[in-house]
């Protein structure tokens, strides 16, 4: 089940603090971004000829997508896009919240 499911009570994450699901949200983010990328890059060269060493088979295209789900978990996290979505969202939070305070 993803760490994006809604609790029982229709909240994300309700018993953690607000920062580890905001890094757990952007590490999925990322890993989404990465799959969606591998994918695409995968389709693209399909189109270009397909595998020309190997050829193409429901069994190689099992192993690829299992090679590419391992990678996308390994390098989720590792690449830096969490890091600077965690940035973003933390420096937006903090600016609405001295605009708040300022009212």
């Amino acid at each position: 089940m993803s760490d994006l499911a809604l609790t029982e009570s229709g909240r994300l994450h309700a018993g953690l603090p607000d920062e580890q699901r905001l890094r757990r949200a952007a590490d999925q983010f990322e890993a989404q971004f990465l799959e969606i990328l591998m994918r695409e890059s995968r389709a693209g060269r399909e189109e270009g000829g397909g595998d020309q060493i190997f050829n193409e088979s429901p069994a190689l295209n099992q192993f690829q997508d299992m090679l590419h789900g391992a990678l996308v978990e390994r390098s989720a996290g590792s690449m830096g896009i969490a890091d600077m979505v965690v940035e973003q969202i933390a420096q937006s939070a903090s600016s609405s919240g001295d605009r708040h305070a300022q009212q």
